[in-house]
């Protein structure tokens, strides 16, 4: 019988707690937590049977765990990390993985040092629904547009400059699933279009293989929404990324067809989200689905040595375009810290 892989996590906050469960559905065991707010650290460990701690010093102390779950604002992600390679663990971290390109290169070389994995939670791309379209893309015929559309309320309780740090952290997952899509095209090699018109709503935009690309980033458009809508010639793919279901609508041109349209899409939303919400409930997944399945695929290739799910190519060439992002919206290049208090909003804010 293989022995249960022994976990801490770093950060008790919303995002500790679903890697948490996320980390037992995928059959690890949760043996420390450590917080600096050690009631926190207490509350999430308590029913775990796990140890609570004020820092990953203590954890790494009280116990002997295969991998770590940084949950903790982005700044901190550098120096957390090096502390667990040093101890000999792996690193689960949640998005971005650093605050830049050359920290993201930095820390992916001393883990190799290291022989041991780092894997960003870019829990989007490995949701059912995307695998469900990688499966059926043909049908689509020739690709003509793919859009992405991330609306998020994390920041509705931030300050106007904090808006580009925000989206920058939400960028990676629409970047995480063009990998998936396009495994061989690298994303920063293309020339991307990025407009703001007013602070707090993005739209970048490229072109893959004459397929249109675009992705909205919205802090104040309403109602929440993480959106994927792949075109082609013979019909499209609408996934709906928040209930991680997709529909297919076919390309059938005919005045019948144009009038059964709106229909035929709502009884086929409501069918897919109805069996999505009976099917998670069994799954024991009320939220963040995809998290679990990237943790499962983590931790084999943690106990195999194999390749981490998300490839050292893709990790830095998603930094280099978050990168990119970053210099066209702030005059230097650099994006403020999101202070503590306003991270844990953030975080609790879903995305």
């Amino acid at each position: 019988m293989q022995r249960k892989m022994r976990i801490g996590i770093v950060g008790a906050g919303l995002m500790g707690r679903w890697h948490a469960h996320a980390a037992r559905q995928a059959g690890a065991s949760v043996v420390a937590i450590a917080d600096p707010d050690l009631e926190r650290a207490q509350r999430l460990a308590s029913p775990l049977g796990a140890v609570a701690v004020k820092t990953v010093g203590d954890l790494f102390q009280a116990s002997n765990i295969a991998a770590l779950h940084i949950c903790t604002p982005t700044h901190t992600h550098v120096q957390i990390t090096r502390d667990a390679l040093r101890h000999g663990a792996h690193v689960f971290i949640e998005k971005p993985l650093a605050a830049n390109e050359d920290e993201t290169k930095a820390l992916l070389v001393e883990a190799e040092r290291a022989s041991k994995l780092i894997c960003p939670a870019h829990q989007y791309a490995f949701q059912r629904s995307v695998n469900k379209i990688l499966m059926r893309m043909s049908e689509a015929g020739a690709l003509t547009s793919i859009e992405l559309k991330f609306f998020s309320a994390g920041a509705a309780a931030c300050d106007a400059d904090t808006y580009a740090a925000i989206a920058g952290d939400i960028l990676p997952h629409s970047l995480s699933i063009l990998h998936r899509l396009f495994p061989a095209q690298p994303l920063a090699a293309l020339e991307w279009r990025i407009d703001c018109t007013i602070n707090g709503e993005w739209e970048l935009g490229a072109t893959i293989e004459k397929t249109r690309i675009r992705i909205l980033i919205g802090l104040l458009s309403r109602p929440t929404t993480a959106f994927l809508t792949i075109c082609g010639t013979h019909g499209a793919f609408e996934a709906d990324l928040f209930h991680d279901y997709v529909l297919w609508r076919g390309g059938t041109v005919s005045r019948s067809a144009k009038i059964a349209q709106p229909f035929v899409r709502s009884a086929g939303h409501l069918a897919a989200a109805a069996y999505n919400l009976a099917y998670r409930g069994f799954r024991n997944e009320p939220a963040y689905p995809g998290l679990r399945t990237l943790i499962s695929k983590f931790y084999e290739a943690c106990a195999s040595g194999g390749a981490a799910p998300i490839s050292n190519q893709q990790i830095i060439d998603a930094a280099r375009v978050r990168d990119r992002f970053i210099a066209a919206e702030t005059a230097d290049g650099q994006l403020p810290t999101i202070p503590q208090s306003i991270g844990s909003q953030y975080r609790e804010g879903g995305l």
